[in-house]
């Protein structure tokens, strides 16, 4: 396989329908590090909201489980994603979510700005320290 072959793959796919091997590529096989780098950027700003930083600082989470938590979420993230959003696979995983957040009051725009960072997290890391565009 070629320097580029996988880009050439990523390229002839169709993101709406194969969005699932497109982050399983660049994730698993182009840029591995990198997005693991992506996603370690993206929980230090979480901490930078204030509603967020608070919970966190209250559950201890970070401090007294913190490698768990990041591997949970990269794990919790494929499973959502491998069979798609709306598989069963992914609905379970979502559920999973949720219902590990559950006994936390957590409003609906700090869920969606972790979710954000964790998918834009990776994507900005790629773009600007990437080995390839």
């Amino acid at each position: 396989m070629g320097r580029y072959s996988r880009l050439r793959e990523i390229r002839r796919m169709d993101p709406a329908r194969d969005y699932a091997e497109i982050l399983r590529l660049i994730s698993q096989y182009e840029f591995p590090w990198d997005y693991r780098q992506g996603v370690s950027v993206a929980f230090l700003r979480d901490y930078g909201v204030p509603r967020i930083s608070v919970l966190l600082d209250r559950t201890q989470e970070f401090e007294r489980h913190g490698q768990k938590r990041y591997d949970d979420t990269v794990l919790i993230g494929y499973e959502m994603a491998v069979d798609g959003f709306d598989s069963e696979r992914g609905r379970a995983a979502a559920r999973h979510l949720n219902r590990i957040h559950g006994k936390y009051r957590i409003e609906n725009d700090d869920f969606r700005y972790v979710l954000a960072t964790t998918v834009v997290g990776p994507k900005r890391w790629i773009d600007r320290y990437g080995w390839r565009p």
